[in-house]
């Protein structure tokens, strides 16, 4: 017979204080018994996991500051530049180097190429003239400039040395020059006939002028706002750049369209960047999964095992649980 059998209990207070006298006495030698819950409690969470919707969003992942990853260059074709984070960062700290470099050389040498640009500008209204007087454009810009610097800085005998080999070089006619030297004012015959027809014109001369003016304006803005459209648009999407001629021939083939249709269509049009944003897609997938399986593991685990959920009862750990709760009526 047990302890608790030997009890003389006359009152209900007395066997409730004695059974906490028992427990304080012999608790260091009851082992722990664990109340099991039936299997039949725990089938209906099991059912419970297996029929939640895929669309359970998974647990946010703890925020963690990723190290700062740096980009293929944007040279490099579309096969390349997906397949750069598998090259070793070291590698790819070497090749980010030498674009660097060749990036630098390209500024560099952008000052000259802006200079031939606006040199070919400066003569191309002239090329013709030179052309027909066998004039290399190297060689009279070079003249005119000698002769810049000796009328800017030579002393007078050289400055009258340019002016008369000017005037001997051109056919300067001395008569007038000389006269024009002494204050005369020189006066061109006029035509009655043709300033008649000029008054007559300058109206419409000056509407004319006002309408290309005003139609050089809206052209600046347009340009400035397609500009920017542009600008903003390849910034967002990662294969602009790659596609670019295919959009102009796109928009020149079927007219004018937005920007993303084109874009669209062309990367139709290209096999290796489908296949890269399949590769993606697919990934991108397969993780997705992964996340809700591993959120469906997660939440199997954290229901403790031997939990009675189906009794509604409180789970008891040890026999002073066990005991305590039938005391209280649960």
């Amino acid at each position: 017979m047990s302890d608790f059998d030997n009890m003389e209990l006359s009152e209900d207070t007395e066997m409730g204080d004695a059974l906490t006298s028992a427990f304080d006495q012999h608790d260091e030698n009851i082992a722990e018994e664990v109340v099991a819950a039936p299997a039949e409690a725990i089938a209906p969470v099991q059912t419970g996991l297996a029929g939640m919707s895929d669309e359970v969003p998974a647990p946010a992942p703890e925020t963690q500051e990723a190290p700062a990853k740096s980009n293929a260059p944007q040279s490099w074709g579309v096969a390349e530049r997906e397949a750069w984070g598998g090259i070793p960062e070291n590698v790819q700290a070497q090749i980010q180097k030498r674009e660097s470099e060749i990036q630098q050389a390209l500024t560099n040498s952008g000052e000259a190429r802006n200079l031939a640009n606006d040199f070919q500008k400066t003569i191309a209204p002239y090329q013709g003239l030179m052309i027909s007087n066998n004039a290399h454009p190297m060689e009279t810009v070079n003249q005119a400039l000698q002769s810049y610097a000796s009328l800017i800085s030579g002393t007078p005998q050289v400055k009258a040395q340019v002016v008369v080999e000017a005037i001997k070089s051109f056919g300067i006619d001395i008569h007038m020059l000389d006269s024009m030297l002494s204050g005369e004012e020189i006066t061109e015959p006029v035509n009655p006939t043709l300033q008649a027809v000029q008054q007559e014109m300058a109206p419409f001369n000056q509407f004319m002028q006002q309408q290309q003016q005003q139609q050089q304006y809206q052209k600046q803005q347009q340009y400035q706002s397609n500009e920017a459209e542009l600008n903003t648009f390849f910034q967002n999407n990662e294969f602009a750049g790659d596609v670019a001629g295919d959009m102009s021939k796109i928009m020149e083939v079927y007219g004018q369209m937005p920007l993303s249709e084109a874009y669209d269509r062309a990367i139709q049009g290209r096999p290796d960047i489908v296949q890269v944003l399949e590769q993606r897609k697919a990934a991108q997938a397969a993780q997705n999964n992964n996340q809700k399986v591993q959120w469906k593991q997660n939440a199997a685990s954290s229901i403790p095992q031997g939990q009675a959920m189906q009794s509604g009862a409180p789970v008891a750990n040890t026999m002073r649980e066990a005991l305590e709760n039938a005391m209280t009526g649960n």
